[in-house]
């Protein structure tokens, strides 16, 4: 146990538990009354032997059952408040985005632990194949190559890998197990994390959600916040019917408004409108008896008293007309 600080000098200590990645190692702890977050941080890293500790974190769950992250630079007892026993876990709280990157093994070794909780409880979410062979290189690294003198049966039993494995996916997981014959641990291990950081869920951290979602697309509901802080959703259905997401930008023209009724343009395209340089160029009315292959391109003419001839054009060329 670990006692920070005296009571002679310092008054009150305050007793704490810490989870680890590894649900088997606990260690506890006592602190002072004016400590830091940082105080119980550092005293994981060193029991650990982290270096790279930016990746890691303190969380506990408050008495209304909600989870926050130990601030560091704060009084530990100012954010706990009333929480009795105090008790604390230690998370990977900012994922890599490539493990095979980082520098100690230890770290690695960490960061694949939280990553078997995060299948285990379905925060890891993939299709059963990726599931199976996560599982199976989870196997290899528990209990090495596959021998049938030893492992006969459902020998996997006894590991609880994933949200929802059945018997169906314990028989997947033990055919593929032999295939990582003669993979040290460390190397199943490496390919867990390989495999893993590929994933769209890797490092999704979900928050349950009061009611009904009534999102029914194939991927995850990814919301963020607009930089626009005037933009907001237009009233009824939305009239887009593309293959892809309908982005819309901020015009730089101030006074350029759509137009009523629907657009004759039928371009292969998206239409694309630019604030002309020429302030007093304006399109023409009815439709354009440009037919060329490439899109019109109108340039301000360097002769203050050139103007556009009346009538259609008579240029017929392969290219764009350059005026």
């Amino acid at each position: 146990m670990l006692k920070l600080g005296s009571k002679k000098d310092h008054g009150i200590d305050y007793r704490c538990t810490i989870r680890l990645l590894d649900d088997n190692e606990v260690l506890e702890c006592e602190f002072q009354s004016y400590h830091k977050g940082k105080v119980l941080l550092d005293f994981v890293f060193n029991r650990l032997d982290l270096v790279e500790t930016d990746y890691f974190a303190l969380r506990y769950i408050d008495q209304n059952k909600q989870r926050h992250w130990l601030d560091p630079n704060k009084n530990i007892l100012r954010q706990i408040k009333n929480l009795a026993p105090i008790l604390f876990c230690f998370r990977v709280k900012f994922y890599p985005a490539d493990p095979l990157r980082l520098q100690e093994e230890i770290t690695r070794y960490q960061l694949f632990l939280q990553l078997r909780r995060d299948l285990l409880h379905g925060r890891l979410y993939c299709s059963q194949g990726d599931a199976v062979i996560l599982a199976a290189y989870t196997i290899q690294a528990e209990i090495g190559d596959y021998d049938p003198t030893k492992h006969y049966g459902n020998y996997i039993s006894d590991f609880k890998i994933l949200l929802k494995q059945t018997q169906k996916i314990d028989e997947k997981i033990m055919e593929l197990h032999p295939t990582f014959k003669k993979h040290t641990p460390l190397m199943a291990e490496t390919g867990f994390l390989k495999k893993a950081a590929v994933l769209d869920t890797y490092g999704v951290d979900p928050h349950p959600v009061k009611g009904p979602s009534p999102y029914t697309g194939p991927g995850p509901l990814t919301l963020h916040r607009p930089r626009a802080p005037h933009l907001t959703p237009a009233q009824g259905p939305s009239p887009y019917s593309g293959p892809g997401p309908l982005t819309l930008h901020r015009p730089r023209a101030p006074h350029l408004t759509l137009a009523q009724g629907p657009s004759p343009y039928t371009g292969p395209g998206p239409l694309t409108l630019h604030r002309p340089r020429a302030p007093h160029l304006t399109l023409a009315q009815g439709p354009s008896p440009y037919t060329g292959p490439g899109p019109l391109t109108l340039h301000r003419p360097r002769a203050p008293h050139l103007t556009l001839a009346q009538g259609p054009s008579p240029y017929t060329g392969p290219g764009p007309r350059i005026s």
